[in-house]
């Protein structure tokens, strides 16, 4: 009776054993497949902002390089543009001579080129002011002085003669006194002179000379032309 109680017992012992390793095989199953599942989705996952920074330091370099290329792209765009810029600077410099080369009175004010005018010299332009019909009209400033040391005390007629196509038509006087010279300026006279004008156009020529007032020989001074078309 002990006997096969014993043997019962150990009958009941034995599936339980081979039960408990079956247990024990399929834990570690389990468990490899878990892990596996895990690493699985932790690939599946964006990766750690901690990872960026264990990174080697070659795989940023590149970010380097295109902030160095452009500078240096910048730097051969101006090498590029440097000679259109120097051409440019050239033409610059071009037309600043161009400027001094011409008429430097033009850079002066009225009162500072009246300033540099010789008295009774040709230094105004001869202009058209008027037209009706058949006759014109031209005005014609002339400097008589810059001061009263410019006058030498003696009175002059001063004369301007018009012709029309080289016939004279009418001429205009002033009596240039001591009367009537600044003493804290110049002095201008202006002629004013109508001319009849025929013909599709005309040579208007105004002639300036200057005469004693109480007789004798006359100057010429100068003469200004304009031609007039209807």
């Amino acid at each position: 009776m002990t006997r096969f109680t014993l043997l019962a017992a150990l009958c009941l012992m034995v599936p339980s054993s081979g039960f408990a390793e079956d247990g024990d095989d399929m834990d570690f199953l389990d468990f490899e497949a878990g892990e596996a599942n895990r690493k699985a989705r932790a690939n599946e996952r964006a990766p750690a902002g901690s990872t960026f920074l264990d990174e080697d330091e070659d795989e940023t370099l590149p970010q380097w390089k295109v902030s160095k290329v452009h500078k240096d792209t910048r730097s051969e765009d101006l090498d590029e543009d440097e000679p259109m810029l120097r051409a440019h600077m050239e033409d610059e410099d071009e037309d600043e001579d161009e400027d001094l080369d011409g008429d430097p009175m033009e850079d002066f004010t009225p009162a500072a080129r009246a300033s540099l005018m010789r008295p009774l010299a040709d230094n105004y332009p001869l202009a058209l002011v008027a037209r009706v019909h058949e006759q014109i009209t031209v005005e014609l400033p002339v400097l008589v002085s810059q001061s009263s040391e410019d006058f030498q005390g003696e009175d002059y007629w001063l004369v301007a003669v018009v012709l029309v196509n080289g016939t004279p038509i009418s001429e205009g006087r002033h009596l240039i006194t001591q009367n009537i010279i600044s003493a804290f300026g110049p002095t201008t006279v202006w002629f004013k002179l109508a001319v009849p004008v025929n013909g599709p156009e005309a040579e208007v020529e105004v002639r300036v000379s200057r005469s004693p007032a109480r007789g004798g020989r006359t100057e010429a001074l100068f003469q200004r032309t304009i031609l007039v078309r209807k």
